[in-house]
């Protein structure tokens, strides 16, 4: 029986995600969108960012900025993917649900291609900011793939957090202000703006920006780029590279079991509600 049934779940999370990819490639205004994303934030980071932020301890507030800058556009890109994504199939999700579609396999799906999406998007920001900027390799290979997968796990965290919102709420306009409220909290708690002490720390855990931002503290060996300078150390960057990692895992999976707890209990309750 359970193994029927866990049959019949992969049945529908194959189709939600073969249904989902058709969705995304045959609407161009839509894919095209998703690509572009990352060439746009490029040059707006080429703007901001000097090429030679690296290169002498007298401009490392360049490298800060620029870590920062390309950690909080990682998550911004991330979440703007998929605030929406349940909110606008409510109605055709809750036909499907009464047909007996399964939560889980429907959220999965949608966290499976946000995840190829992000793996994409990920890739070209992380290239492309090599072109503009002259980023160091303490470590070669590592530290390219560290950026890369700290790119991807900031970028992809934030879309299950996203998948949350669109859950939780039930229109796209209504979860406008969570965004907004989330995005400001990437941009203020990440470390790099004010000091995270207090109730501030406590916050901060929760935000994928200043785990995302350590880690490519972390990977770029940032600390101790001049460690003859210590005016140029800063705490944010100290955390350890794996628990910067697991931490940010962490939050994909709860945000993920969350999505498909709340999705589950609404239509549950919605059902009850028609049947009374």
């Amino acid at each position: 029986m359970k193994n029927g049934k866990f049959k019949m779940n992969f049945t529908h999370f194959r189709v939600c995600v073969r249904r989902y990819f058709e969705l995304i490639l045959n609407d161009r205004v839509s894919a095209v969108t998703l690509m572009l994303q990352a060439p746009i934030m490029l040059l707006l980071i080429s703007f901001i960012c000097p090429y030679d932020s690296f290169a002498t301890p007298q401009g490392i507030w360049n490298a800060d900025n620029a870590l920062f800058i390309i950690t909080v556009v990682a998550a911004m890109m991330g979440i703007l993917n998929s605030y929406r994504e349940v909110c606008k199939e409510r109605e055709i999700f809750a036909r499907e649900y009464d047909a007996g579609l399964d939560v889980t396999a429907y959220i999965l799906s949608k966290v499976f291609v946000l995840g190829c999406v992000c793996l994409i998007q990920s890739f070209m920001l992380f290239a492309g900011s090599y072109i503009i900027i002259d980023f160091p390799s303490p470590q070669p290979v590592f530290t390219e793939l560290g950026y890369w997968l700290t790119l991807f796990l900031v970028m992809f965290s934030s879309s299950v957090t996203g998948i949350f919102i669109s859950c939780v709420l039930k229109s796209s306009d209504s979860a406008v202000l969570p965004v907004l409220l989330i995005l400001i909290m990437q941009v203020v708690l990440a470390g790099n703006t004010v000091d995270l002490e207090g109730t501030l720390g406590v916050i901060s855990t929760v935000c994928v920006s200043r785990w995302g931002l350590s880690a490519l503290g972390q990977v770029f060996d940032r600390n101790n780029m001049f460690p003859a300078l210590a005016a140029t150390q800063r705490d944010y960057y100290n955390e350890s590279l794996l628990v910067c990692y697991l931490v940010i895992i962490l939050m994909c999976v709860v945000l993920t079991v969350l999505s498909i707890i709340w999705l589950k209990l609404s239509f549950k309750k919605r059902q009850k509600k028609m049947k009374n």
